[in-house]
């Protein structure tokens, strides 16, 4: 039976999707960003025919070089990604639509369902929340191009292209107009005579930061990793986390936005890897979570051909000790040392409280490790980072560059990323460390450095530091180019490592671990508190078919092949250490065990959480 990979599914599922990628200008929001490049989804869009791929929030000078070698009668067709409420996305869809002259097409996908956007409190949308926003969408579309025509240009165009200033949003804020009779079709699309946009809105729900094919968190700037997860009531301590457990669950109206959209997000990503599920829960929050995505199943479920998996959600409170602690992982270590991004979005919602999440793409210092290089050597290295194409004509290639030295400094330069969006060698590399302690992650990596050596024929004293291996490999612009996937993290590496923070994270104790419960459940100990959300079969029988004799045994969450743990409020790297320690010396070769949490969870966030502005206490 196949592996359970998160991220050959969530990238299968942007192949299904070819015929619209195909000959599109494709839009990305901060969100779905930072999760193409966790997933090496930026090589599979262009793969599928996408013309350019661009930044949904922040305009960029290189965006006008879209359209360069297009021919002047060709019409634009539009992709939008986004993991933010429509209503919060619509002023950037709007800005980036009135860039191109002749759209003619506009496909958005988003990772929030229609349910969750018409649900969300004070959401303009209602329940048929696709089809209203696409009605929206091509009026204010129109009233823009009405407002912008030819003989306003001069007026309201900008420096950097745009036909509106960045700062004018009244006319960009979404606002319900008048009921719309236009029929709808299966596939939500809209098109009324005499406009020249169609516009589509679809559910995309498998946005997210898989670290591996087996561990994943939620992108740091989308609406259900933002939205709270308690509000400020007696058992809070973050709208970040969940309560502190009191045997209590929500019910109706007051379930906070990020319980409820955990729980959308949840049923569609199995549903999506076509997972039949057992839920089990440990904590108040999970045991919502779990009632809700009990609710959402249906007779419709029971007759599919699925996997049988378990799902155990836990509460973050349930053990909030251990990602305070400072463990035995490189991998913590690492994103806990080096500079994360500055956040694109300066605000979530437009109608609630956000919660700002700290981003999961960090900024890797390489100047430190490449001073060595010759400074003109430094500027070239990203001179491939500027190049574009002709989707048209593979053979010529745009051989023009923006001047690096007017614009930008060597040390703004000098940045890398555990991911990096040009070479789509982050991810394994970042996973082959992942279930390392660190002293066998920085084995791991030299080795790594020494292998990539002998294959570039660059010849070092294998007893060489990590930190002349990277400046024997970034001499030569093409070597870096090859290899800057591994250059990248064994930098993040050498600055994880340096005195500076190996001092500071030594100096504290760890304690005991939330996954030590994973140990008991492989074991087919019992665990105290862990309930039991009936499937749709198992509420077929106690409604009516046991009265004929048909009873139905509760299953073990011990007893499922794929086991799902989803941690509500986040995890951290030494949890994900454990769990594979704890299966392996659990001998059951038969199960697969998937992780995820609602963020990647550092010390520093932690107490950021409990002690910060989004504390209760």
């Amino acid at each position: 039976m196949a592996l359970v990979n998160v991220i050959n599914c969530c990238l299968d599922s942007i192949r299904e999707i070819s015929e619209e990628l195909k000959d599109a200008v494709v839009y990305v929001d901060a969100g779905c960003t930072e999760s193409f490049k966790f997933l090496g989804a930026f090589a599979v869009l262009l793969e599928m025919g996408a013309l350019a791929v661009c930044s949904l929030e922040s305009m960029s000078t290189l965006d006008s070089a879209i359209g360069w070698n297009q021919k002047s009668d060709v019409q634009t067709k539009v992709v939008f990604f986004t993991c933010r409420l429509l209503s919060d996305s619509h002023r950037y869809i709007l800005r980036r639509l009135s860039t191109h002259k002749r759209v003619i097409q506009c496909t958005i996908y988003t990772s929030i369902s229609e349910v969750g956007q018409s649900a969300y409190p004070d959401s303009p949308l209602g329940p048929d929340a696709y089809h209203e926003y696409q009605s929206l969408l091509v009026q204010d579309y129109e009233e823009l191009m009405k407002k912008n025509d030819p003989n306003a240009t001069a007026t309201h165009t900008h420096k950097k292209g745009n036909l509106i200033s960045e700062d004018e949003e009244g006319w960009l804020q979404l606002t319900p107009r008048a009921e719309d009779d236009t029929p709808k079709s299966p596939s939500f699309s809209i098109g009324h005579v005499g406009q020249k946009l169609i516009a589509y809105v679809h559910h995309f729900p498998l946005i997210l930061c898989p670290v591996s094919p087996k561990f994943f968190v939620l992108p740091s700037e989308g609406s259900i990793s933002e939205a709270y997860l308690s509000a400020d009531q007696e058992n809070a301590i973050s709208s970040g986390l969940p309560p502190l457990s009191t045997g209590t669950f929500h019910d109706g109206e007051d379930v906070p936005p990020g319980v409820a959209l955990t729980a959308q997000f949840l049923y569609n990503l199995t549903t999506k890897m076509e997972l039949k599920l057992e839920i089990f829960s440990l904590g108040d929050t999970s045991r919502t979570i779990g009632k809700l995505m009990t609710d959402m199943s249906s007779l419709y479920d029971v007759g599919r051909r699925k996997r049988a998996a378990g799902l155990l959600l836990i509460d973050r409170t349930v053990d909030l000790l251990t990602p305070c602690c400072h463990g035995d992982s490189l991998v913590d270590r690492i994103f806990s040392s080096v500079t994360r991004r500055t956040r694109t979005v300066a605000k979530g919602s437009q109608t609630q409280p956000n919660l700002p999440r700290a981003p999961l793409d960090v900024q890797i210092p390489l100047a430190d490790v490449l001073r060595e290089v010759p400074p003109k050597t430094n500027v070239q290295l990203f001179e491939a980072f500027l190049r574009g194409w002709n989707s048209y004509d593979s053979a010529t290639q745009i051989n023009t560059f923006v001047s690096l030295g007017d614009d930008f400094s060597e040390s703004e330069l000098l940045n890398g990323s555990l991911v990096a969006t040009e070479s789509f060698n982050g991810t394994p590399y970042l996973e082959s460390i992942l279930d390392r302690k660190t002293k066998d992650g920085t084995i791991l990596i030299k080795k790594l450095l020494q292998e990539t050596l002998r294959k570039e024929k660059i010849s070092m004293n294998p007893k060489t530091d990590l930190q002349l291996m990277i400046r024997a490999l970034a001499k030569s612009q093409s070597c870096f180019m090859r290899n800057k996937g591994i250059i990248q993290l064994a930098a993040a590496t050498s600055y994880a490592m340096s005195e500076k923070y190996r001092a500071k994270w030594d100096s504290f104790i760890s304690a005991e671990k939330i996954l030590n419960l994973l140990t008991r459940i492989l074991s087919k100990y019992d665990v105290p508190g862990l309930e039991y959300h009936s499937s749709t079969v198992g509420r077929l029988f106690k409604s009516g078919f046991g009265r004929f004799g048909l009873g139905q045994a509760k299953p073990s969450l011990s007893d499922q092949n794929v086991i799902l743990v989803f941690v509500v409020g986040g995890m951290n790297g030494i949890e994900v250490l454990e769990a594979q320690e704890a299966l392996s010396e659990s001998g059951r070769a038969d199960v697969e065990v998937v992780l995820g949490g609602t963020t990647f969870l550092t010390p520093a966030d932690m107490l950021d959480l409990l002690l910060g502005d989004s504390s209760y206490i």
